[in-house]
């Protein structure tokens, strides 16, 4: 069974509804929704601080998502170029020109004619605990544009876990006057 990655879904991206037996992508039953608003929150850390809302991807309104999945894949990279297009984190390009059919045939109006993407935008967030903090517990803040049972959508989340090691020095001493350890979530 084939189900919807929410980075495709949160762009609505109609995957499932390609492989059913009458291939219908865009049809009200397996169409999948994408973000409304969103944040993520461990302890007193939150990424992003302020919690993204009126999220349309379809519409452009995913800038401030692009803008940080940049950040967060750039840092660790040393901020190199990408290649990388807004229109295709927003789901807008496909390689081979595929559009959702005419909603006469049982497409969603708003959806007929539009571009099938290829990909869609993946909610990225770097979320960096105060020194010391025990907090271990991921909250996910988020609202839905709708609901679909048939589009058969599920949340993944995926963490990964570092520390950043911060070492003060005066010199002329060699070793550190002090250090911190910073959890990265």
């Amino acid at each position: 069974m084939d189900r919807e990655e929410m980075g495709n879904a949160s762009v609505e991206i109609d995957e499932l509804g390609l492989i059913q037996p009458a291939p219908l992508a865009g049809a009200p039953a397996t169409r999948p929704f994408g973000w409304t608003n969103f944040q993520l929150r461990c302890g007193t850390a939150s990424a992003p601080n302020i919690p993204y809302a009126n999220l349309d991807a379809r519409s452009g309104k995913y800038s401030r998502v692009f803008n940080d999945a940049l950040s967060v894949c750039g840092k660790p990279n040393g901020l190199r170029g990408t290649e990388w297009s807004f229109d295709e984190f927003c789901g807008q390009t496909s390689a081979n020109g595929v559009v959702y059919g005419a909603a006469a045939g049982g497409v969603a109006a708003d959806l007929a004619g539009k571009v099938l993407g290829d990909m869609g935008g993946l909610i990225m967030a770097r979320l960096i605990t105060p020194p010391g903090s025990r907090d271990n517990t991921l909250f996910i803040d988020g609202t839905l544009r709708g609901y679909n049972a048939g589009a058969q959508q599920e949340l993944v989340v995926i963490c990964i876990y570092e520390e950043l090691v911060q070492m003060e020095y005066a010199p002329p001493q060699e070793l550190p006057i002090s250090t911190t350890r910073v959890h990265v979530i």
